[in-house]
């Protein structure tokens, strides 16, 4: 079945432009939730920059609009993109292997990608399944914003299937731990997967 992505692509291009319109070194990172207007007046203590969050932006919509152009129906409804420090986390269901690889390759031949980090599977969710992965990813992030021992602006959270993934950059592994403890505990998660870097892991981008 196919994901909610209604207002995917104008949401991310409305961060890119918000970012452009007031100077990169003045605009909030955080722009994707907010819409064009919030984000460009708000500053968030953020690890990547607010530079590192434009490329992530744009990042993002050409990835968007690839997938777009490829299969309107079988990878643009059914895949989503996270996108940190040029590290693209793909999440969703589709069927069958040849779109997992398709995406992936789209994600690759994109401009500024460093890494892919391909978490689609083949199947096929039925809406009890949509509604129940919002639930838990909304239950997750309600967890992450009253804890103040964690930035919960520096993650990037998708669940598909039961599993949720996670895309972001750590203060250090107790924060990270105390993420992934809250994910265990929320009912109906089947698997946590996390692809988290530390702040002061050398790979970052300078």
């Amino acid at each position: 079945m196919a994901r909610a992505h209604t207002g995917r692509l104008a949401r991310a291009l409305a961060v890119t432009a918000a970012i452009a319109a007031c100077g990169v070194s003045a605009c909030s990172p955080l722009g994707i939730g907010l819409g064009a207007g919030a984000a460009a007046g708000v500053v968030i203590a953020q690890e990547r920059s607010a530079e590192e969050a434009a490329r992530d932006a744009t990042i993002d919509v050409e990835i968007n609009n690839a997938l777009f152009q490829a299969h309107i129906d079988k990878l643009f409804r059914e895949v989503n993109v996270d996108v940190m420090e040029g590290r693209v986390m793909l999440t969703g269901t589709v069927a069958n292997q040849d779109l997992v690889d398709q995406a992936a390759r789209i994600a690759w031949a994109t401009d500024g990608v460093r890494q892919v980090l391909n978490e689609v599977r083949v199947g096929d969710d039925t809406a009890v399944d949509s509604l129940r992965d919002r639930w838990i990813t909304s239950k997750l992030r309600a967890d992450m914003l009253t804890d103040k021992e964690i930035y919960d602006v520096n993650y990037a959270i998708t669940t598909v299937g039961g599993s949720i993934y996670i895309l972001g950059i750590a203060q250090d592994q107790a924060e990270l731990n105390r993420v992934k403890a809250y994910a265990r505990n929320i009912e109906g998660v089947r698997r946590v997967v996390t692809h988290v870097v530390m702040k002061d892991d050398p790979s970052r981008p300078k």
